[in-house]
């Protein structure tokens, strides 16, 4: 499960390089 969750976090991070509007979208999707 922890590794999952890091691996959530990092793509998340890529997204909000990419696109921050994107990225806060699915955070908020995700939680």
């Amino acid at each position: 499960m922890p590794q999952k969750s890091l691996h959530v976090g990092r793509v998340i991070g890529n997204l909000q390089e990419r696109n921050p509007k994107a990225a806060s979208a699915n955070g908020r999707q995700a939680v």
